[in-house]
C-alpha cells in the first residue's frame, strides 16, 4: 500500500508576510479520523523568527463560526535556516455537537517569512 492511499492532501497555500495571521481554506473532514497540518518555512530572517501553527474548525467551507481546534504549536526558525513542522489532532476532538465539520490551518510569525501549509486527512473511511 502506498502512503498516498492512506492520506488525502488538501489545499495548501503559500502565505507571505505572516506577521499577520493567515489561514488556508476550510476543508471537510467527514470520513477522516485524523487531520494534520504540514508547515514548511523559507529561510529565517536575520535575528530568527517564531511561527505559530493553529488548526481551526468551522461549520462550513466559508469558515462560519471558526474557532481554534486544539492548542497552537510554536516553531523557532533560526536565521538562514528552514522550518518544518507537523501539527496533528483527532477529528473526534472537534466540536461536532455544535456542527463543526471543516478544518483549516492558521499560521502567524514574529517576522515576515514565507510559509507553505498543507492540510492532510488520514485514517480515512474511503480514499480516492
Amino acid at each position: 500500500m502506498k502512503i498516498q492511499d492512506m492520506l488525502r492532501l488538501s489545499r495548501g497555500a503559500v502565505l507571505r508576510d505572516v506577521t499577520t495571521a493567515q489561514e488556508t481554506g476550510f476543508v471537510p473532514v467527514a470520513g477522516a479520523r485524523r487531520v494534520a497540518a504540514h508547515v514548511v518555512t523559507g529561510a529565517g530572517p536575520a535575528g530568527d523568527s517564531t511561527i505559530t501553527v493553529q488548526l481551526r474548525q468551522a461549520t462550513d467551507a466559508a469558515g462560519t463560526g471558526k474557532k481554534d481546534l486544539g492548542t497552537a504549536v510554536t516553531v523557532d526558525v533560526a536565521e538562514s535556516e528552514f522550518g518544518d513542522s507537523v501539527v496533528e489532532t483527532l477529528v473526534e476532538q472537534m466540536d461536532t455537537n455544535n456542527g463543526f465539520t471543516h478544518v483549516a490551518v492558521q499560521v502567524s510569525a514574529t517576522d515576515a517569512i514565507d510559509v507553505a501549509a498543507t492540510l492532510l486527512r488520514g485514517e480515512n473511511r474511503f480514499n480516492p
